[in-house]
C-alpha cells in the first residue's frame, strides 16, 4: 500500500500504509501533529518515490514468474511473494534448487524485457474473458466477476498476462534492471527467490564491486587478477596443510615420540594413548601407521584430536598379535565415543567415531585406558 501524508491546518499524519478493507480505503496512520476531527478536510500527499519503486519491483515480479515458467516448466505457480520500495520476493512451487544456469537464463530473460521496453498494458474485462486471453490466475484466490488483466506487452500473446489489481510500472523500462540475489527452500517443494531492481541493484552491484576492490586491495592484485591470485592462495594453502601434516602425523612428530615413550606396558602389547592437536579424523589413521612403525612387537593405541570443525575424533587401533592379545578396536571406541556425545565402532584392529563435545575428550581417552587396564 501507499505511504505519505494527510495534512490540513494545525493538523499532520504520518501515513505508513494503506488497505483495502471489505472495499473501504483504510489508512494506516500516525497523528504527527494536531487532533484529527469528524468531517474535517484533509490534503492528501502520495510518496511518489516510494510508489515508484513498489511499481518497479511489483512488475518485475510478474516478468519473473513468466520467467521461471519459460525455463522451469509450467508446473511453476506461485507460492507467496513480498514487494517492497527495497527488493522483492517471489515464492513459487518447485522441485528443487535452481542451477546457476538457471538462474541466469531467468535473470536474462526479465532484463530482456526490461530492456525492451515493454509497455504495461492494464484492462478491466469479465472473469471468462480474461481466462480466455491466457491471465494467469493466483490458486485459491477468490475473484469477481469483473477483474483487472495486467499484460506486460501489448501483443495478442504478451510475455506476461496475470489477474492483478496493484500498481505497475507503465513501460519495462523504468525498472531499468532486474539482479537475483539469493534462492533458497522455504519447505517441501517451494523455493524462494529474492531480487532487486532498479535503484536497489545499483546499490547491490556497487556493494558488491566494492567487495571485490577490497580483495583486490587485500591481495595486491588487480581485480581481474582475484580469482587467478585466490587459487594461488589456495594451492600454496593446500601445500603446507600437507606438510604440517606429515609433521604431525610422521615419524619425525615430537608429539608421536612422546606418546610412544609414554607407552604403557600391558598383558601381551604395549599402549600408546594420546590427544593430538590440529589434526581430521582421517589424519589419525597416519598417527596409527606411525606408531605401528615406531614400536616394535605388538602395540595398540587410542588418539584423539580436536578438528578444524572443533568437533572430536577418535580413533583405536592395534596390531594382529595386540588384538590376539585381547585388544578390541571397536569395543573401546563403542564404550567412551559417548564421553564426547558421540557415536563409534568398528573391526578389532581399527575403530573410529566423532562427536560433538570436544571437551570430553580427555574423559574419553582416561576411560579407555581403564577399560583396557592401563
Amino acid at each position: 500500500g501507499d505511504a505519505g501524508e494527510l495534512s490540513a491546518e494545525g493538523v499532520a499524519l504520518t501515513i505508513s500504509d494503506t488497505k483495502n478493507h471489505n472495499g473501504l480505503y483504510a489508512h494506516v496512520a500516525q497523528v504527527a501533529e494536531g487532533t484529527l476531527t469528524v468531517g474535517a478536510t484533509v490534503t492528501a500527499a502520495l510518496d511518489a518515490e516510494r510508489r515508484g519503486f513498489l511499481r518497479r519491483n511489483h512488475t518485475a515480479t510478474h516478468l519473473l514468474d513468466a520467467a521461471l515458467k519459460q525455463v522451469l516448466g509450467e508446473h511453476v505457480s506461485q507460492a507467496g511473494s513480498l514487494v517492497t520500495p527495497e527488493h522483492l520476493r517471489f515464492d513459487f512451487t518447485h522441485f528443487e534448487a535452481l542451477s546457476s544456469e538457471q538462474l541466469k537464463a531467468v535473470e536474462d530473460l526479465v532484463n530482456q524485457q526490461i530492456f525492451a521496453s515493454k509497455p504495461v498494458v492494464t484492462r478491466v474485462m469479465g472473469i471468462d474473458e480474461a481466462k480466455a486471453a491466457g491471465a494467469v490466475a493466483l490458486f485459491g484466490e477468490k475473484y469477481g466477476d469483473v477483474v483487472r488483466v495486467v499484460s506486460v506487452g501489448a501483443e495478442d500473446q504478451p510475455f506476461s498476462r496475470e489477474l492483478c489489481g496493484g500498481t505497475h510500472a507503465a513501460n519495462t523500462a523504468e525498472i531499468g534492471l532486474f539482479k537475483i540475489i539469493s534462492e533458497s527452500s522455504t519447505g517441501s517443494n517451494v523455493r524462494r527467490i529474492e531480487a532487486v531492481t532498479s535503484k536497489g541493484a545499483l546499490d547491490y552491484m556497487a556493494d558488491r564491486l566494492a567487495l571485490v576492490d577490497a580483495a583486490a586491495a587485500a591481495l595486491k592484485c588487480r581485480v581481474d587478477e582475484v580469482p587467478a591470485r585466490v587459487e594461488n592462495l589456495q594451492a600454496e594453502l593446500r601445500e603446507t596443510s600437507n606438510k604440517l601434516k606429515k609433521a604431525l602425523t610422521g615419524g619425525s612428530s615430537d608429539a608421536i615420540s612422546g606418546a610412544i615413550d609414554g607407552a604403557v606396558e600391558l598383558d601381551g602389547y604395549k599402549l600408546v594413548v594420546a590427544e593430538l592437536q590440529g589434526l581430521e579424523a582421517a589424519d589419525l589413521r597416519n598417527v596409527w601407521d606411525t606408531v605401528h612403525q615406531k614400536v616394535a612387537g605388538p602395540v595398540a593405541c587410542v588418539v584423539a584430536s580436536v578438528t578444524e570443525k572443533g568437533t572430536p575424533a577418535l580413533l583405536a587401533a592395534g596390531s594382529d598379535d595386540a588384538v590376539k592379545a585381547g585388544f578390541h578396536a571397536g569395543n573401546v571406541i563403542k564404550r567412551i565415543a559417548g564421553l564426547v556425545d558421540g557415536r563409534g565402532g568398528g573391526r578389532p584392529n581399527m575403530a573410529q567415531a566423532g562427536g560433538k563435545n570436544a571437551a570430553g575428550i580427555a574423559d574419553a581417552l582416561a576411560a579407555a585406558k581403564t577399560a583396557l587396564g592401563a
